[in-house]
């Protein structure tokens, strides 16, 4: 793997839903800016000086830099996505409750929850107030949540981990360091101290939830940015301290070419085997431990393609207009959300965190009862669906090097205005095999 780090420092434990004892314990310019701010804090910051992914430029909100390039190619077959559908799932028999109840194939028997401690770790496809109303609807729903989040504009998990470095003054794995909290102030939380004595939870209690998203290129960040490795690496730190935690890894989405949808809706359901595969292979390195597979995908852009088709086929209340009148009430620019998609997104994280349905919460008033009915029932049925008979913890690495190479990298480049190279993901260097002597995780 190009850009792989040394050393090995590897904790025992760390189910999904608990296990046995804790032990103690030259890259290409990403292309999305480096100086875009919010409340403050620094862009994504990313390392580099080989070529540019093309993935920059583009739109800006709330003054972070955008990330430009949409996704117009042709979609490409989503037979093997492992995709959603819009069926039940599960629901309760009045509409507000239900959960999806233990695994199908390819799923894991998550069981159903009412507390946990989550710490999100993300960029602006993260950014508040989606956590604020994952906050409010597991309130609602009459479950308890502690939480503090970790927000860098822009960043892939690198730059929330390791950092920025080496660099004369600056300590080692500065990136835990840096991000906006959930108070909004930047740079305020040191995550390796909030992990070892939490501050925002009540004493003795621990975080026992990761949810954590990649930037939204992950080809690029696999190849260049160690996704795997920094993904493992931070889930090694949440559970050091907790026998029970587990990651939660929420797959977003490219930009959206808004005269062309459904060529972004046929791609995202494809592009979701990158994050399984991802998922696929730091699971494998758990269990080459004798750990148990505690990390599982999201599917939260696969939840928002069908958000999209929905909304552009006149299904969801309140969503009205022209198709691009239609489309910008999900998104405030081609790849940020506005209030209707963030607040699915937060309807869909509740729903893989506790293994209920968001059903009734209504924590986003000013959307509306009806749309905001909708919105949860949607998130509910993609979830169950998906845990129920899609691939949350991963795939054979045989098939995602088969599928990456023919299926996906074709599209993904042709977005990114490349013409060859999708050989390296099926060929004997690819990332996606293991074991994998260059898959190295270094130690804190």
């Amino acid at each position: 793997m190009k850009g792989a780090l040394v050393g090995a420092t590897l904790l025992v434990c760390g189910s999904i839903w608990g296990c046995g004892s804790s032990a103690t314990r030259s890259e290409p310019n990403n292309g999305m800016g480096g100086g875009g701010t919010q409340n403050g804090q620094d862009g994504s910051g990313g390392s580099s000086s080989a070529p540019n992914n093309g993935m920059g430029g583009g739109g800006t909100q709330n003054g972070q830099d955008g990330s430009g390039g949409s996704s117009s190619a042709s979609g490409g077959s989503s037979a093997s996505s492992g995709g959603s559908s819009a069926s039940s799932g599960g629901q309760g028999s009045n509409g507000t409750g239900g959960d999806y109840g233990g695994p199908g194939a390819g799923g894991p028997a998550y069981g159903v929850r009412s507390q946990a401690n989550i710490l999100f770790s993300g960029h602006s496809l993260m950014d508040n107030p989606i956590p604020d109303w994952t906050v409010a609807i597991t309130q609602a729903r009459g479950d308890a949540i502690g939480w503090e989040q970790q927000i860098v504009i822009g960043s892939p998990i690198a730059t929330r981990t390791k950092g920025e470095g080496p660099v004369p003054g600056t300590p080692p794995w500065n990136g835990y360091s840096r991000g906006k909290n959930r108070d909004g102030v930047a740079d305020a939380l040191n995550v390796l101290n909030e992990l070892v004595s939490p501050a925002r939870l009540p004493s003795g209690q621990f975080y026992d939830t990761l949810l954590i998203t990649e930037r939204h290129d992950p080809l690029d960040t696999v190849e260049w940015e160690n996704t795997i490795g920094f993904l493992r690496h931070y889930h090694d730190r949440v559970t050091e301290y907790s026998d029970s935690a587990r990651t939660l890894f929420y797959q977003v989405w490219p930009d959206i070419d808004k005269a062309n949808p459904q060529a972004w809706i046929d791609y995202v359901r494809l592009e979701l085997v990158v994050w399984e595969c991802m998922a696929e292979k730091a699971n494998l390195s758990l269990e080459a431990e004798s750990r148990t597979k505690s990390i599982a995908v999201i599917p939260g852009a696969v939840a928002l393609a069908r958000l999209v088709e929905e909304a552009l086929g006149g299904s969801i209340p309140g969503i009205s207009g022209t198709e691009i009148e239609r489309l910008n009430d999900i998104f405030s620019d081609n790849v940020h959300l506005a209030p209707v998609g963030q607040y699915l997104i937060a309807s869909v994280f509740y729903a893989v965190a506790y293994g209920k349905s968001p059903e009734g919460a209504h924590a986003a008033p000013s959307l509306g009862s009806e749309t905001m009915n909708a919105i949860e029932t949607l998130a509910w049925n993609e979830v169950s669906e998906y845990f129920s008979s899609g691939h949350p913890e991963g795939r054979p690495l045989s098939e995602c090097r088969t599928i990456i190479q023919n299926e996906v990298c074709p599209v993904y480049y042709s977005i990114r205005d490349r013409s060859s190279g999708c050989d390296y993901w099926g060929g004997t260097e690819s990332p996606f095999r293991f074991p994998d002597d260059d898959f190295l995780y270094p130690a804190p």
